[in-house]
């Protein structure tokens, strides 16, 4: 996986976009942080969010599979390995969305 710069996933109404420490913890991912390998990032997007839904159609980070699959009708939770990452679909079923 190539770096990419944290202000490239910067999507206004994420419901959270953070960096993951390697020692359980996570930070708000800031414009200045470097994602890659050793540093990934956790970003939660609402599909039905204009802002996310038009991150996800436009952007070259990622597959167009990885695409069809966030942004697709199937709510059905599970995990895909995909390269060096895993796809991963949760279902929120008491909580509240943002």
């Amino acid at each position: 996986m190539d770096a990419i710069k944290g202000s490239e996933l910067q999507i206004p109404d994420a419901i959270f976009a953070w960096v993951l420490d390697g020692q359980g913890g996570v930070k708000p991912l800031a414009d200045d942080d470097i994602i890659d390998k050793d540093k990934p990032c956790w970003l939660h997007l609402n599909y039905t969010h204009s802002d996310s839904a038009d991150w996800l159609a436009a952007t070259p980070l990622l597959p167009n599979n990885v695409r069809d699959a966030l942004a697709g009708e199937s709510t059905r939770p599970r995990v895909t390995r995909i390269g060096d990452g895993a796809l991963i679909i949760l279902r929120c079923i008491n909580g509240k969305y943002r």
